[in-house]
C-alpha cells in the first residue's frame, strides 16, 4: 500500500498549501495530523527496504507494521495537543474523535496489509 501511502499523503499536503494560500493557516495546521501515517509509512518502507539486509532475522514488513503503530501514537498525541487550541469543548471532541478514528483506520489497514504480506511470504 505504498502506492495509496504516497497519494493520501499528496493530496493532504496539497490540502494544507490551498488552505495556506486562502490565508487560513490553523485549517492547514489541523489537516498535518493526519499526514503522520502515510509520511512514517512511506519513509519507513523506504528506509527499512534499504536496511533489510543488515536485519534478516526480522522480517522486513513486521519492522514497517511497528512503524505504523508507531506513528499511530504519535499522530494521536499531536492531535490531543492541536485540539487544546479549539475553544469549543465540542468542537473539541468532534476534531479529536474524527481525526484519531481516521487515523486508526489507516493504520489498521496499513498493518494488515504488511503483516498479511508476511504471513504469505512465509508460508
Amino acid at each position: 500500500m505504498l502506492v495509496e501511502s504516497v497519494s493520501i499523503l499528496s493530496v493532504l499536503l496539497l490540502l494544507a498549501v490551498v488552505f495556506l494560500r486562502a490565508g487560513h493557516s490553523n485549517y492547514a495546521l489541523g489537516i498535518l495530523p493526519l499526514a503522520v501515517v502515510p509520511l512514517v509509512h512511506t519513509l519507513g518502507y523506504a528506509a527499512l527496504r534499504l536496511t533489510d539486509r543488515w536485519l534478516p532475522q526480522i522480517p522486513f514488513q513486521r519492522m514497517v507494521a511497528f512503524c505504523d503503530v508507531a506513528a499511530l501514537a504519535v499522530s494521536c498525541l499531536l492531535i490531543v495537543v492541536l485540539s487544546l487550541r479549539l475553544s469549543n469543548k465540542r468542537a473539541k471532541r468532534v476534531y479529536t474523535i474524527a481525526m484519531c478514528v481516521y487515523n486508526v483506520i489507516l493504520s489498521f489497514a496499513l498493518v494488515h496489509n504488511m503483516l498479511q504480506v508476511a504471513a504469505s511470504r512465509v508460508g
